[in-house]
């Protein structure tokens, strides 16, 4: 993936190995973050420390499968998909310009 330099890709998860794999795979203009979206002073400490956001992605890759799956995986899994990517959301909503999404 190439890119023209004028912007930086942040790669933000809680995993070391895949946010380092991540950016290296994107090159020179990536950057990476640790970020946990189940805390809320996390997701804000990320946030402050890169700054303007222009685009948001969220892929948080959390999901129980099967059918004997605990109540608790399924909070955990609640508290990730909905809960962190609305703290996500909300702290890059400040961060925004007006085109940004």
């Amino acid at each position: 993936m190439e890119f023209d330099g004028t912007r930086t890709v942040v790669i933000a998860a809680r995993g070391a190995e895949a946010r380092r794999d991540a950016a290296r795979e994107l090159g020179a203009a990536a950057a990476e973050r640790y970020v946990d979206l189940t805390e809320p002073s996390s997701v804000e400490e990320c946030f402050e420390a890169v700054g303007p956001v222009d685009y948001l992605v969220c892929t948080a890759a959390y999901l129980p499968l099967g059918t004997d799956v605990s109540d608790e995986a399924i909070r955990r899994a609640f508290e990730v998909k909905l809960l962190g990517y609305r703290r996500a959301a909300a702290a890059a909503s400040d961060r925004l310009p007006e085109d940004g999404a």
